[in-house]
């Protein structure tokens, strides 16, 4: 077994894998999120309909279309999807604190535009992997639901939650490539930038849906936070390691199902200059209260103008979301996780609705992802369209 590199905060610890099929492996999953926000759990080659020979087959179709030249990827770019959410994601279209770009692209596949996205490359297994992590996410909700105490007041909204996931078409599917260099730069970055810090493919963030789950990594370099500001390298063993009648999957905790379990979203807003530049000064304002009574989405004051970006957890539940990272490497490393999300309608607190949330995300890197584009543009000889 390797871990993740070492990093400035010291060498994280390795988490405890849960057993899924141990008798108290519901207990020993809840605590786990309850704690840290996340879990490691060990399922059967099998189990649910999830195959390690599945899960293999998934990633060889998503790497075979990333690997296709650029002019066959371009008709399935990001911008040709009517939300702007769904397609391909060039190298660079996901930015990091500072304005730097993330060395990464990667595959965003919508329960709601299966097959649609992609220009009738088949992602057969992919979907059908999908089913069987949704089987997952449903028999880890239940545990979830069932541990709680009965006192707990926000145990009803779990309850009414849980439902809204059936069926749900927001739920998304994104297989993620990391690359240790710039395609167009071939020296390997250091582990450690300028300031002696250790180098990350992502920024420590949280996700924003339900649960999360990652079933296949094929390379080290995830890191989880626990409540208490420990990291934890997730355990890795190389593919020819591997004990072929298990499978490990790594489940984060996300914003919604934090809040739906006692936590609490407020509106944040940006604060701008009257020429459009952000103000990088000060932090965005947050409104508290009810989503038709949270103060103004847009406004002017004191020379600057506010604008609803996206909602905040201000509040951590039951079950916090899970802060996490992704430590930079020497090799190209591939990620899929699975996004579990509410379906679009589904209140979640104070008036907010699902779709306030995920439509939050998408607004607030639409600037990041077009400069990504005009690199990208610029980079391939392309006429950027009018």
């Amino acid at each position: 077994m390797q871990d993740a590199l070492p990093t400035h905060l010291g060498t994280p610890v390795v988490p405890t894998i849960i057993n899924f099929n141990h008798p108290e492996a519901p207990e020993q999953f809840a605590q786990s999120l309850h704690q840290t926000g996340f879990a490691i759990v060990s399922v059967a080659n099998g189990e649910l309909g999830i195959y390690q020979s599945q899960i293999a087959a998934a990633r060889d179709e998503n790497i075979a279309f990333l690997d296709k030249p650029f002019s066959e990827k371009f008709p399935s770019l990001f911008l040709n999807d009517p939300y702007k959410d769904g397609g391909w994601f060039p190298l660079g279209a996901e930015g990091k604190t500072g304005g730097e770009s993330n060395l990464l692209e990667y595959l965003h596949h919508r329960a709601n535009r299966r097959g649609v996205d992609f220009q009738g490359h088949s992602f057969e297994n992919t979907w059908h992997l999908f089913k069987g992590m949704q089987r997952l996410n449903d028999k880890l909700t239940s545990w979830l639901i069932q541990a709680m105490p009965k006192d707990n007041s926000a145990l009803p909204t779990m309850h009414r939650l849980s439902t809204q996931m059936d069926g749900s078409m927001r739920s998304t599917i994104r297989f993620l490539k990391y690359y240790p260099h710039h395609p167009l730069k071939p020296e390997v970055l250091p582990a450690f930038d300028e300031t002696g810090k250790v180098r990350l493919w992502n920024d420590p963030h949280e996700d924003g849906g339900w649960l999360t789950l990652i079933p296949m990594q094929s390379k080290p370099g995830l890191q989880l936070m626990d409540t208490q500001g420990n990291w934890y390298n997730v355990p890795w063993v190389d593919e020819k390691d591997r004990d072929p009648t298990r499978i490990m999957v790594v489940v984060n905790a996300g914003d919604i199902l934090s809040a739906a379990s006692g936590g609490k979203f407020a509106l944040c807003l940006s604060k701008k200059r009257e020429d459009g530049t952000v103000d990088k000064l000060h932090d965005p304002l947050t409104f508290e209260g009810h989503r038709d009574a949270s103060g103004p989405l847009h406004m002017w004051r004191d020379g600057f103008y506010y604008q609803n970006r996206r909602l905040r957890l201000i509040k951590q539940g039951y079950y916090p979301s899970t802060t996490h990272r992704v430590v930079a490497g020497t090799e190209v490393r591939t990620s899929m996780p699975f996004f579990f999300h509410l379906n679009g309608w589904a209140e979640i607190g104070d008036g907010w609705v699902a779709y306030d949330k995920m439509r939050g995300y998408v607004r607030n890197k639409e600037a990041q992802r077009e400069q990504a584009l005009a690199t990208m543009y610029a980079a391939n000889g392309i006429q950027p369209p009018s």
